[in-house]
């Protein structure tokens, strides 16, 4: 049987036929409840004209904050809320939530199409995500006009094992993230090139490619 390594942090909605390894080569390390953009952004959780979630993490960690300050996200986001990809939305269902538009490409450049067509006047938006996101959805909102309150919900760092699995028995790799392509480099010297990567988005295989290539050289 082939043996696939999955180095995202959890495998609860991964489909798989080999024998899964899971190896999370990422800690999320959530924001205290008392940050105060943090409890800024809750206290006004009602004014939101929009929730975007880029993240199936981003939707855990936002809802447990929620609960630590008392306040009913779910209420709050019924009927606003946008999701980047099936996880996401998956995880919004979990919490009572239901999407009202889910991207149809898994990327913050998707997530940009459901505001390319609307007015920005008087539109507030609430982005929760991890602290390393990409800058280019914020960027695109607030040069349209839009108001948008990024909020930084966690930090990611590497997991780095004394003695990670061998890759010699190992077959595919999946990728999940950017910072799952850094988690790997931070545990393995090289990708060995009889192995299958496989990745959750182009943004995650343009940050692999870049970063194998900087690896063998």
């Amino acid at each position: 049987m082939k043996n696939t390594l999955y180095l995202g942090t959890s495998v609860e909605n991964v489909d798989c036929d080999d024998n899964l390894i899971h190896l999370p080569v990422v800690k999320l390390c959530p924001k205290s409840p008392s940050n105060a953009y943090i409890k800024k952004a809750l206290e006004q959780l009602s004014s939101f004209s929009y929730y975007i979630f880029t993240s199936k993490n981003a939707v855990r960690i936002f809802f447990r904050l929620c609960e630590t300050q008392k306040v009913d996200a779910k209420k709050a986001l019924e009927g606003k809320s946008l999701s980047i990809g099936p996880f996401t939305s998956k995880s919004l269902r979990n919490e009572g939530v239901e999407p009202i538009w889910e991207a149809g490409s898994y990327t913050q450049e998707g997530m940009s199409v459901f505001f390319s067509a609307n007015k920005p006047a008087s539109v507030r938006i609430l982005y929760p995500r991890s602290s390393r996101a990409r800058p280019y959805l914020a960027t695109f909102l607030r040069d349209r006009g839009f108001i948008c309150t990024a909020l930084d919900l966690y930090d990611t760092k590497p997991l780095i094992y004394t003695n990670p699995p061998s890759l010699t028995q190992i077959s595919t790799v999946i990728f999940t993230s950017p910072s799952t392509v850094e988690g790997f480099f931070s545990n393995y010297k090289e990708f060995p090139s009889e192995i299958t990567p496989v990745f959750q988005g182009p943004i995650t295989e343009s940050f692999f490619r870049k970063k194998h290539k900087f690896a063998v050289d």
